[in-house]
């Protein structure tokens, strides 16, 4: 048996740490799309991953350059990095997008397992939209009990 095939049936390159066998060219091409740097980069991973209730992880210039030499960082680091990068592009990432699909896809498929690890992102702007909306109808409300009913034009109609 192979060392690749070892680490295949381990799991290595499936968000555990290790490293993939080749370096990872499709998280070099949206990075640099982005404009960000690898400090800054790694820096926005750390502050998305609080953010997103990971708990606190200490990434630097060094964690990227292993990540863009095929080492697959944690899926919830995965997750982060997605994150950052869609920030930084305005659009939404993947995790296929940036090389860090699992190489098979599971039983539900590939496509599922990026959606569900999308959901922690698009809950967290889901709560950032309801909670502007809640702001808004709280002034809206507010509004109108300074200025109280309107006529609506109609007779009211008694019994």
């Amino acid at each position: 048996m192979t060392t690749a095939t070892v680490l295949h049936l381990a799991g290595a390159g499936h968000g555990d740490g290790r490293a993939r066998s080749a370096p990872n060219r499709r998280l070099a091409a949206v990075l640099a799309e982005s404009g960000l740097s690898r400090g800054r980069f790694a820096r926005a991973v750390c502050a998305v991953a609080a953010e997103l209730g990971y708990g606190t992880v200490r990434y630097d210039h060094a964690s990227v350059a292993r990540w863009l030499g095929g080492t697959v960082p944690r899926r919830d680091t995965a997750q982060a990095i997605t994150v950052v990068l869609g920030r930084a592009l305005g659009r939404a990432v993947t995790l296929a997008d940036i090389g860090l699909s699992p190489a098979r896809p599971g039983p539900t498929g590939e496509h599922a397992a990026d959606i569900a690890a999308s959901w922690p992102a698009e809950l967290h702007q889901v709560r950032q939209r309801l909670n502007w909306l809640a702001e808004e109808i709280a002034s809206l409300s507010r509004h109108l009990a300074v200025i109280g009913p309107q006529p609506t034009g109609q007779e009211e109609v008694r019994p």
